[in-house]
C-alpha cells in the first residue's frame, strides 16, 4: 500500500450500525496461523467455550509446514468454522483475507497461541450495547508463557499509546474487536508490514475514530520465544523505519504526538541496537544508535550504549553481565 492510503480517513464518514448489529452483535472470529499447530488448538477451544457465541470462526493459514490444517479440521462441525489456506504473505495479509471472507457486522481478532477468557465476547457485546458509537474496543490481559503459566506483567510504557489510547501501549489483536464497516473503510494492515502491523494499524483508526478500552482482562496473551533475538532485531528494526514514517504522518499536526513519537522511536532504536550490541553486530547495532540519536540527541541511556560499542573491555564486561545475551 501507499502511505497514502494510511493517512487520512474519508471526509464524512458514519457508523452505519444497525440497531440489530448494536442488540445481537455477530462476531466473526479471525485467526492468522502460520506454524501454529502446538496452540491453535487451544485457541480455538478458548472460542466455543465462550458464554456469547460467535457466529464464525475463520483461520487464515499463512503457508505453515506443520500440521496446523490437522488439528483446525477437527473442530468442524462444532461452529461454522473455515479454514483457508494462502502462500506466506505476513500477518497483516492473513488478517485482512480472513476480514474479507467474514460475514458478522462485528470483527474479533485472535492470534493463534492466544487465549480468551469464558466471558470475552459477552462483555464486548454489553460494552457495544451500551457505547453505540464507538467503532473499536479493546480489553485487558494477562501474560502467560508457553506452557500457560502465568507470567510477570511488562513495565514498558510507549509514550504516544498513552496519549493516543491513555494506555501504556497499544492494543494486541487478540484484544481488539471492531466494526467490519470500519475495518473496510480503512483498508485494513498495512502488508509492506511483518511486525508493527498492529500499532500502525491501530493508531492509524484511533486518529479518525472513536475507541474504548475496556479494564476487564478477558485474555491471556501469550509470550515465548518464536525465533532467534537476532532476527526478530532485524525484522523491527526494518519494519519500525516503515511504521515511523506513516506514524509522522499522523502526528504532523499534533505537536504533543510528535513528541511522544520521537521519544518511543529513539527507544525502539536503542533497545534493538542494545540486542544487537549483546550479540556483536556492531555496524548494526551503531546504525540503530544513530537513528536513536537523530529521534532523541539527548537520551543517555542510548549514549551510554553507543560508547560500549567503541569500546571492548567495557562491552565484554556487560556482555557477560546479560544472561540472555543473544547469539548473532
Amino acid at each position: 500500500m501507499q502511505l497514502s492510503d494510511h493517512t487520512d480517513m474519508p471526509a464524512g464518514h458514519e457508523m452505519n450500525q444497525s440497531s440489530t448489529s448494536l442488540d445481537k452483535p455477530q462476531f466473526s472470529v479471525i485467526i492468522p496461523a502460520y506454524n501454529g499447530e502446538r496452540f491453535i488448538g487451544e485457541t480455538i477451544q478458548s472460542v466455543l467455550a465462550q458464554t456469547y457465541k460467535a457466529a464464525e470462526i475463520i483461520v487464515v493459514d499463512d503457508g505453515s509446514s506443520d500440521n496446523t490444517a490437522t488439528v483446525v479440521k477437527q473442530y468442524s462441525g462444532q461452529i461454522a468454522i473455515s479454514y483457508v489456506r494462502q502462500q506466506n504473505q505476513g500477518p497483516s495479509a492473513a488478517r485482512n483475507h480472513g476480514v474479507s471472507l467474514a460475514r458478522g457486522d462485528w470483527i474479533a481478532f485472535l492470534d493463534a497461541d492466544d487465549l480468551w477468557y469464558s466471558k470475552k465476547l459477552q462483555t464486548h457485546r454489553d460494552y457495544i450495547r451500551n457505547n453505540p458509537d464507538v467503532a473499536l474496543f479493546w480489553c485487558d490481559m494477562d501474560n502467560i508463557d508457553e506452557h500457560g503459566q502465568a507470567r510477570r506483567d511488562s513495565k514498558g510504557t510507549d509514550p504516544l499509546a498513552q496519549i493516543i489510547f491513555d494506555r501504556p501501549v497499544c492494543p494486541l489483536p487478540s484484544a481488539v474487536v471492531m466494526r467490519k464497516n470500519i475495518f473496510d473503510l480503512t483498508m485494513g494492515f498495512n502488508t509492506v508490514l511483518r511486525c508493527y502491523e498492529d500499532v500502525e494499524y491501530f493508531f492509524r483508526l484511533a486518529n479518525a475514530f472513536p475507541v474504548m478500552f475496556m479494564p476487564e482482562r478477558l485474555f491471556a496473551y501469550r509470550k515465548y520465544e518464536k525465533q532467534s533475538d537476532y532476527l526478530r532485531m532485524r525484522g523491527l528494526i526494518d519494519n519500525w523505519s516503515v511504521v515511523n514514517a506513516l506514524l509522522v504522518l499522523l502526528c504532523r499536526d499534533d505537536s504533543t504526538k510528535q513528541t511522544a513519537l520521537r521519544r518511543h522511536s529513539a527507544s525502539i532504536y536503542s533497545g534493538a541496537g542494545r540486542h544487537l550490541l549483546r550479540a556483536g553486530n556492531l555496524e548494526r547495532a551503531r546504525y540503530c544508535f544513530r537513528q536513536s540519536f537523530a529521534q532523541r540527541p539527548f537520551y543517555g541511556r542510548n549514549l551510554r550504549r553507543w560508547a560500549l560499542s567503541y569500546l571492548p573491555g567495557l562491552r565484554t564486561i556487560y556482555r557477560r553481565a546479560k544472561k540472555h545475551a543473544v547469539r548473532a
